[in-house]
């Protein structure tokens, strides 16, 4: 109580602050500096007097010298089975640039402390006493000591994923996370170490442990069964809807079904709603078990990129919900009977496409294969030519919109924007409709969902997938977009009149 008084009125007084500054760092430093203080008020006692000392060394009586030989004390006093105390004496020390006269027995105990608890099976608190290690290095500028130390974390990590991963299913996950810090830590290793300490070896080793982990994280997925949902009145209304009428206005019907209109919604009150997101973690697998997207938990005060990362994350699984309802309430029940009642020809969807003045010039038949496709229940086919005239389409738009669509190289060469690219560019969400750029990254480009356009690319888009609700929904979306175009209904994806490139 002294102690917070005299530091009050020194930091309110404009008299005496001197003498009340040194009476609050004499009062600070009765409190014993051990292991079992350091918990229960020390921490802040010794760290307020070190700065208040700091502050007032000039012609303190000492006082700042005596703190310092009382810190180092503690240090050398401390033993390994105070766990961590020697790291929080190193620390204090280290944030005022002290000890540096000793800084060779700082470094020669942080290590073998580290090396005792490696040792002991226990690397975790070894990670950390080579993490302060490495400080005191870097501090010193003794660059080999210093990597010396970054090597020895890496190993570290990789004895505990190696662990995690022997250790079963129940452990894979977090055998995940430790083979991507373990590979995460010997990247972080300059190139002028790698040969010295096999750094692509380990990180081949590591890739190899990484896939495995993923691959039986995945197979240990269990999956969450929610209450059924009774679509009886929803498939009856959509298949009265489009049955006895005429093709083309069946057609118009099937096309005016609900779409995506809540995006400005969900950005607005997610956040508020559930603040939960900020300490949710988030990790994402493809099938194969690969981690795709993730995004850390546990931070109240993320940074804007990462907190519309939750945001975008939370609307993801929102528009997974509502594409699937939409697909089997709506579109697979309308699609059959339009298949029973009409002789469906490829070229009236060609023709379509020719007065739709969103579609580019010459890309007239190849949309009316996809549509047909679409109908004849081809959706391998349809999907594979349907997300390259979709890039196609987004990138002419936004051209002709002002955007530059293409990345000049330094070699004076000019390469094509990718669909992800494109729909980051600042004219995307107003020209093609908050909504629809959305959907186009949500069922396109983002990692945490279809990402039909990467996996199309790749030839990672299995047969299974061409047929799930995300790629008959978003062959439907660019459906509806053309048709609706063509009918004079909406002309949100096109500012312009278009036909030409």
């Amino acid at each position: 109580m002294k102690a917070r008084l005299a530091d009050l009125v020194h930091f309110r007084s404009s008299q005496d602050k001197k003498r009340f500054a040194e009476l609050a760092i004499d009062s600070y430093r009765r409190l014993p500096l051990d292991a079992e203080t350091w918990h229960r008020g020390g921490r802040e006692c010794w760290t307020r007097g070190l700065r208040l000392a700091w502050m007032f060394k000039k012609g303190d009586g000492g006082r700042f010298r005596e703190l310092e030989v009382t810190i180092l004390s503690a240090f050398e006093a401390a033993g390994i089975e105070e766990k961590f105390f020697a790291i929080r004496m190193a620390e204090l020390l280290r944030d005022l640039d002290l000890g540096k006269a000793k800084r060779s027995q700082i470094t020669k105990k942080l290590k073998e402390f580290g090396d005792g608890f490696r040792d002991a099976g226990d690397q975790a608190s070894a990670q950390q006493y080579y993490h302060e290690a490495m400080a005191w290095f870097h501090a010193g500028k003794q660059t080999k000591e210093k990597i010396e130390m970054q090597v020895r974390i890496a190993v570290s990590l990789a004895v505990e994923a190696e662990k995690c991963l022997s250790a079963g299913p129940n452990s894979a996950l977090l055998a995940v996370i430790k083979f991507g810090n373990a590979i995460e830590a010997y990247r972080d290793i300059p190139n002028d170490f790698r040969e010295k300490y096999q750094v692509e070896e380990r990180l081949q080793e590591l890739r190899l442990g990484l896939s495995a982990a993923g691959q039986q994280t995945v197979q240990s997925l269990e999956r969450v069964q929610l209450p059924a949902v009774d679509l009886t009145e929803e498939v009856q209304a959509a298949t009265r809807a489009v049955g006895g009428k005429p093709f083309q206005e069946a057609l118009r019907v099937f096309t005016s079904f609900p779409s995506w209109t809540r995006t400005g919604l969900f950005l607005a009150d997610i956040p508020e709603q559930n603040p939960w997101l900020s300490m949710a973690t988030e990790t994402i697998f493809s099938p194969d078990g690969r981690v795709v997207a993730s995004t850390p938990g546990g931070n109240l005060c993320r940074p804007g990129s990462e907190q519309e990362d939750l945001v975008s994350g939370e609307m993801l699984f929102q528009y997974g919900i509502f594409v699937s309802l939409v697909v089997e309430a709506k579109l697979r029940p309308a699609m059959e009977v339009i298949r029973q009642e009409h002789a469906l020809q490829e070229a009236y969807f060609t023709e379509i496409a020719q007065r739709s003045p969103i579609v580019p010039k010459s890309r007239e038949l190849a949309l009316g294969k996809v549509f047909h496709y679409g109908f004849q229940q081809d959706f391998i086919t349809a999907i594979h030519l349907l997300v390259p005239q979709v890039e196609h389409m987004v990138r002419i738009h936004l051209k002709n919109a002002g955007e530059t669509t293409t990345t000049l190289n330094d070699d004076g060469t000019e390469t094509e924007k990718g669909l992800a690219s494109l729909l980051r560019l600042p004219k995307a969400d107003t020209h093609l409709g908050q909504d629809l750029a959305f959907e186009l990254r949500a069922l396109f480009c983002d990692p945490r969902g279809p990402n039909l356009r990467n996996n199309v690319a790749h030839g990672l888009l299995g047969v299974a997938e061409c047929y799930t609700p995300h790629a008959i929904y978003a062959w439907w979306r660019m459906l509806t977009l053309v048709c609706n175009a063509a009918w004079n209904e909406d002309h949100r994806i096109s500012g312009l009149p278009l036909q030409s490139d």
